[in-house]
């Protein structure tokens, strides 16, 4: 018997639209919570979500606010930043630029401005994706501690 495939968790839900849903078939799903009808709806997904976060409306070039509604999911070895239209009833997808990370990711949330998006993994790092390009971060390296110079031995007296 076939396992149903993953529902992703959700962080900071928008209040009218569901949770991105993923059913057998592979298609994600979401909905309006005050009529109970289909906003969009996805062709069969290549990789399955096991996170999503809500980001809040998607913004343009120049940082105004669209009618779009932005979301982010994550799974293992992929991040894709999905733009939803809800007048249009349209999903566009594009997979976040990772370099040669590879992680499972588990938990998902937007920075307060909506300009990040911070991943999760099962090893215990994360990774900050810039929301205009897609492309992930690297972490600042860890500073340096001080240590001190050895003091220098005292040298004998003559």
């Amino acid at each position: 018997m076939p396992l149903d495939p993953p529902t992703p968790r959700v962080s900071h839900p928008n209040p009218r639209l569901s949770a991105p849903q993923v059913g057998k078939d592979r298609k994600m799903v979401v909905w309006d919570m005050q009529t109970g009808n289909i906003v969009a709806k996805t062709g069969a997904l290549k990789h399955l979500p096991n996170c999503a976060a809500w980001g809040g409306r998607a913004r343009d070039i120049k940082g105004r606010e669209t009618t779009s509604y932005q979301f982010a999911t994550g799974g293992e070895s992929h991040l894709i930043y999905w733009m939803l239209d809800p007048m249009a009833g349209t999903l566009t997808q594009e997979e976040c630029t990772l370099g040669n990370q590879v992680r499972n990711f588990t938990a998902l949330t937007f920075s307060a401005d909506a300009t990040y998006l911070f991943a999760g993994s099962s090893s215990a790092d994360f990774t900050a994706v810039h929301i205009k390009h897609r492309v992930s971060r690297a972490p600042s390296p860890k500073p340096k501690r001080h240590q001190p110079s050895p003091s220098p031995s005292p040298s004998p007296s003559p």
